[in-house]
């Protein structure tokens, strides 16, 4: 061979087990090395292209109405599950769950079956990061994938699965002046740009 190891490795994102062939992950655009039987590799692609598929986005507008209505209950109807890493500081929404990226990019440190568990019952969840472009959308991704295979193995139904149009930088950008929008917000930070 080429000299690489044929140590078994799990990429993070798309689970493709690694091993002699070098491909482009369509999930997260990393090269990594796939299972030489490439079957398998294009099945794990064509999983994450369908839980992408069923990943909606949710405008800010919907979001701030969700949280506004006296009918809607945070963590029993709606999850807002805030992906962001250090750039948390200087803010959030009210009653999202911080689960930091690098954490759950991390599978062998971090162990996401309670939040499965607890998210299984929940009918929408809403993930975001800084500005919902990469960390965000693969927490969806991630977890839409567990959640389905859960609801493989029994009969529970998988929740509907959000991400946050714009991020945070669009949230507190659009409601920066009304405080029941915002917890622990901090506008000079955001003046100053410290999160890009």
């Amino acid at each position: 061979m080429d000299g690489r190891t044929q140590e078994r490795v799990v990429h993070p994102l798309c689970f493709a087990p690694t091993a002699y062939v070098v491909l482009v992950c369509c999930c997260c655009k990393s090269r990594h090395q796939a299972n030489s039987a490439r079957s398998r590799y294009r099945d794990l692609l064509h999983m994450n292209r369908a839980a992408m598929a069923a990943i909606k986005l949710m405008q800010p507008a919907e979001l701030a109405a969700m949280l506004r209505s006296r009918t809607l209950v945070p963590g029993k109807d709606y999850l807002v599950v805030d992906v962001r890493d250090d750039d948390f500081e200087g803010g959030n929404i009210p009653g999202a769950l911080h689960l930091p990226a690098h954490q759950l990019l991390s599978p062998y440190t971090f162990d996401m079956r309670p939040h499965v568990e607890q998210f299984k019952t929940i009918p929408k969840l809403i993930f975001h990061c800084a500005m919902s472009q990469q960390r965000g959308p693969k927490a969806a991704m991630l977890f839409g994938r567990l959640l389905n295979e859960d609801a493989a193995n029994a009969t529970t139904t998988v929740p509907e699965l959000y991400v946050l149009r714009g991020g945070f930088a669009a949230w507190q950008n659009t409601y920066k002046s009304d405080p029941d929008l915002l917890e622990n917000y901090n506008a000079k930070m955001w003046e100053e740009g410290w999160w890009m």
